[in-house]
């Protein structure tokens, strides 16, 4: 059997759910513009891959030059889930959301971008003409 670890962890998994909920709607919401955008699957796959992940580190690594960048890449959904450190002595890894004020941040950029690529969507999807 297991030991009881409380319901600590159990918090921060709960915690993890509800802030990444927000991100989560923004890669649905932008894969489903791109589909409205593009005629090809391949096409919107290999544009949400650029948009969710290749862009991001890109400006991740600008970042480390220029402060502008840093700052646009740390609002980025996969750069908010992939930040990370490690507890010394224990098993446990803090994640970003775990600070208040990163958490408050994951519903921010989810709202922001859902409201952006659901309205370039709702625009695009009324400009074309569905066979």
């Amino acid at each position: 059997m297991l030991e009881d670890s409380g319901i600590l962890h159990f918090n921060y998994l709960i915690r993890a759910i509800v802030a990444c909920i927000p991100l989560f709607l923004v890669g649905v919401i932008l894969a489903h513009c791109l589909y409205f955008i593009l005629e090809n699957e391949i096409s919107v796959w290999t544009t949400w891959i650029i948009l969710m992940i290749v862009v991001p580190k890109i400006l991740s690594m600008l970042g480390r030059k220029i402060v502008a960048f840093d700052k646009i890449a740390s609002c980025m959904p996969i750069n908010i889930m992939s930040t990370y450190t490690y507890h010394k002595g224990s098993v446990s890894v803090f994640m970003s959301w775990n600070n208040q004020d990163v958490f408050i941040k994951c519903f921010i950029v989810g709202i922001i971008g859902t409201i952006i690529f659901y309205t370039l969507g709702l625009v695009l999807f009324k400009k074309r003409d569905i066979k």
